[in-house]
């Protein structure tokens, strides 16, 4: 039992990793989808508060296999509300990946309402 309570205690402070939070689980996940794939892919990232390491991580991916694939981000948050820490078992933040999308052409831009 106070395990349990220290894992509660914990988790109202600090944000508690779960899979859907590895990076490299997004990568792999992505990779297993589009392995059989013969033409382009359109990748749709939806992470409403701009935060999620596991769709920064396959946008990331989608970026560095230009033009083999088409990456769009939707979330509702603005872009200055997007999560800029680090993330664990990455080098990146989700930020900088949604300000490297901005800057690549090959990249679908929706438009942004503050």
């Amino acid at each position: 039992m106070h395990n349990i309570w220290y894992t509660f205690c914990r988790s109202l402070f600090t944000s508690q990793e779960a899979l859907e939070d590895d990076p490299h689980h997004g990568v792999s996940t992505l990779k297993q989808v589009v392995c059989d794939v013969k033409g382009p892919v359109l990748y749709i990232g939806i992470t409403c508060g701009l935060s999620a390491p596991f769709v920064a991580a396959q946008l990331d991916y989608c970026m560095n296999h230009l033009p083999q694939s088409v990456p769009v981000l939707l979330g509702f948050n603005p872009i200055s509300q997007a999560r800029n820490v680090p993330i664990a078992l990455w080098d990146k933040t989700c930020l900088s990946g949604i300000k490297t999308m901005l800057i690549t052409s090959n990249c679908l831009r929706l438009r942004q309402w503050d």
